[in-house]
């Protein structure tokens, strides 16, 4: 599947459950400072295949614990974990940005 779409539709799914519980403004902060660490990596250690599964959810529960875990962002980064795609994280994020602003009549 398409990078870009795989990314738009976890930030679709991401943005609803944040709308949905009133934290999109948190969620948001998180998602640019995990963005942001993941994208100053260099691209060929979080690519997909480069961790084996073991270390993919050890790496998760990581971030998850360090995020809190039972926020969104904790259950996101698990399951990109766990799926091999955090290298997609600066993408969602991107589109979580798009479909925010969208929503909210905003113009950049």
């Amino acid at each position: 599947m398409n990078k870009r779409l795989v990314a738009r539709r976890y930030a679709r799914a991401l943005f609803d459950l944040a709308a949905d519980g009133k934290v999109t403004d948190a969620v948001s902060r998180d998602l640019d400072i995990l963005a942001e660490a993941l994208a100053a990596m260099p691209p060929e250690e979080i690519a997909p295949g480069a961790l084996d599964a073991e270390l993919r959810d050890r790496v998760g529960a990581a971030i998850a614990a360090k995020v809190g875990d039972d926020t969104l962002i904790a259950k996101l980064v698990r399951l990109l974990a766990t799926r091999d795609r955090l290298a997609d994280l600066p993408a969602i994020r991107d589109w979580f940005r798009r479909i925010r602003d969208d929503t909210e009549g905003r113009v950049r």
